[in-house]
């Protein structure tokens, strides 16, 4: 019994020994837990203007697109361009050759020469010697008259004494009458002579000189006509003919556009209401985004999809023609909440982490829109501290601490 009774005592000291050096070794690897302030930066929650928009995709078209051609039959004689380069202010693009149209206003200028002279001599009417000749043709014309009369006089007294035949007076009676006549046209070509020209006659030649003269404008014009210089710098599109080669009147010989591009939309009837001159456009492509705006705005649908045609001016030309860009029209504003997206947690609900006296504390937040990167939410205050860094080492309750 007493050998039971010490093995017990000895057992139990063991154990008692054991547990202490289990205690020591254990209290010497325990560290009291101390929350530790993870270093955040916020951004602090303001309201920004965010513009209304209706976004239209459109097409890149030159501003403006020129056909060349020349108003007259002739041989091409000059040519300076090349297809797809600029083709500087000033120069010569195309010349005809115009040796048979320089003949044609010579001639056009003898004519007018002819008509002008025409003309004066009609409006200054008959000369001094030519009122002189009709005068004398009127005294001739006079005395003839005299003359015969006083001759019928006598020959009718002989009729009726039975000496001279009835022939011979009928015969100088007729004299008599075409005397009479030929005085009658004398004295009207003196009046004629003496007052100037008939008034229907100097009309006629002013109208053969004004005629002449349309004439001559015209061939100048052809002749004018027969060159092409560039008004700004353009692109050559292509060249429809060689040098030497004739171009028909009318027929073009050259398509060149602007270096200038616009955008065109078709809009609808809905959206038009919201569209007008000089509102702001942005265009955007995959990597160019540039600032446009309205330049004008048709009144009438196209026939196919019955949209209306919105062209849009560029500041800058960094498209390609025929390149499909998005175009958001500004129709105006509204005040937002708008936060970097790369802030927004998810666990189910969207939320974000807000530093409130140290502490980091959840707020869910309703996404509205994504805009450039940043969303568009509700759910926050004004001035809030938006936590948007360390986002993985912060949870509900974190001490934080915010890096300047």
């Amino acid at each position: 019994m007493k050998i039971k009774i010490i093995i017990a005592v000895v057992v139990i000291a063991i154990l008692g020994f054991t547990g202490l050096k289990v205690f020591d070794v254990i209290n010497k690897d325990y560290v009291p837990e101390v929350k530790v302030a993870i270093p955040i930066q916020i951004v602090k929650i303001k309201e920004s203007e965010l513009g209304e928009k209706l976004t239209y995709q459109g097409r890149i078209t030159p501003e403006t697109i020129e056909i060349i051609s020349f108003k007259s039959n002739a041989r091409l004689a000059e040519f300076n361009g090349v297809i797809g380069e600029v083709v500087k202010e000033g120069t010569l693009l195309a010349g005809l050759d115009i040796s048979d149209m320089e003949l044609s206003l010579e001639a056009a200028d003898n004519q007018v020469y002819a008509a002008s002279a025409n003309y004066n001599r009609a409006s200054k009417g008959a000369r001094a010697e030519d009122i002189e000749l009709a005068s004398i043709n009127v005294s001739k014309a006079n005395e003839a008259v005299e003359y015969l009369t006083n001759q019928v006089t006598k020959i009718t007294t002989l009729f009726n004494e039975g000496i001279v035949s009835k022939s011979e007076l009928d015969k100088i009676i007729l004299e008599l009458e075409l005397a009479s006549k030929d005085h009658d046209l004398a004295i009207k070509n003196f009046e004629k002579a003496s007052n100037g020209t008939e008034i229907e006659v100097i009309q006629a030649a002013e109208a053969q000189l004004a005629l002449a003269r349309i004439n001559r404008e015209a061939m100048q014009s052809l002749i004018d006509d027969a060159s092409y210089s560039m008004k700004a710098d353009y692109i050559l599109l292509d060249q429809m003919y060689e040098v030497g080669e004739l171009v028909p009147a009318g027929y073009p010989i050259a398509i060149i556009r602007s270096i200038e591009e616009t955008v065109v939309v078709g809009v609808s009837s809905r959206d038009l209401k919201n569209v007008y001159k000089n509102q702001q456009v942005i265009v955007q492509s995959e990597e160019v985004i540039i600032n446009g705006f309205v330049q004008r705005v048709s009144e009438i649908p196209d026939e196919k999809h019955f949209l209306y045609e919105v062209e849009i001016a560029l500041e800058e030309s960094m498209f390609k023609i025929g390149e499909i860009v998005n175009c958001q029209l500004v129709i105006g504003s509204r005040k937002v909440i708008m936060i970097p997206i790369s802030a927004i947690m998810n666990d189910g609900i969207d939320y974000v982490y807000i530093n409130e006296n140290g502490i980091a504390t959840t707020k869910k937040v309703n996404i509205i829109e994504v805009v450039e990167g940043e969303a568009v939410v509700t759910g926050l205050n004004i001035y809030d501290e938006l936590i948007v860094s360390n986002l993985n080492r912060i949870h509900e309750q974190s001490k934080v601490t915010v890096e300047e």
